[in-house]
């Protein structure tokens, strides 16, 4: 359900349900034996920031467009912005 204020810390939370959720090892067996080289206090494993950075990529796209279809099938109508309307009367009729 969407609340009435969005949660500005959305993606990451899903970033992290993502990282829990899956078994990465099956997808990354070379990174996997990597990852007890690494210092477990320092950082995180290699496998962890990859997966992290992946999902968060994939989430801020999917969520962007979410957002873009939303606008333009709920608030505008499926009618095109005032904006666009206005930038294409002054690019083809030099208004």
């Amino acid at each position: 359900m969407i609340s009435k204020y969005p949660d500005c810390f959305l993606i990451q939370k899903m970033t992290l349900q993502v990282n829990s959720l899956c078994d990465w090892s099956r997808y990354f067996p070379a990174i996997t034996d990597h990852r007890f080289e690494v210092d477990p206090g320092f950082e995180d494993d290699h496998l962890t920031q990859l997966v992290k950075k992946i999902a968060n990529k994939y989430l801020s796209i999917r969520l962007h467009t979410y957002a873009k279809r939303y606008t333009r099938e709920t608030v505008n109508k499926n009618n095109p912005s005032a904006r666009h309307q206005m930038n294409k009367l002054v690019l083809f009729k030099n208004i």
